[in-house]
């Protein structure tokens, strides 16, 4: 009896398919074949941890610092935060608040459970 394995590469390396093929034979050339496949998909996104919670601020100078956020992922290694450094400014001519955001991405060490 023999086995083979092959891999079938998805959309992206945490999707594929496993495919196992047994075959035996007997002395006189009678064969059976069965396949199983085996797919493996990531269908669940990274946790963010450390999110803070909505707050608000009167004044430029009340504004708290960005937090710390990071991520922890069963399948993939890779993965990044993006993080909005938010600068607001207080606009006395027309009593609004403006922001804005720039998104630079920070590469993380993701926890593999």
């Amino acid at each position: 009896m023999t086995r083979v394995a092959r891999r079938i590469d998805l959309n992206c390396t945490e999707n594929y398919i496993i495919e196992y093929t047994w075959t035996a034979a007997d002395v006189c050339g009678n064969f059976i074949q069965h396949k199983q496949n085996i797919t493996s998909l990531d269908r669940t996104p990274p946790v963010l941890v450390g999110v803070p919670y909505d707050t608000a601020a009167e004044y430029r100078e009340h504004i708290p610092p960005a937090e710390q956020v990071s991520a922890t992922d069963g399948c993939s290694k890779d993965a990044a935060v993006f993080s909005e450094d938010q600068e607001t400014h207080l606009l006395k001519s027309a009593n609004a608040l403006a922001t804005t955001p720039s998104r630079e991405p920070t590469p993380l060490s993701m926890l593999v459970v």
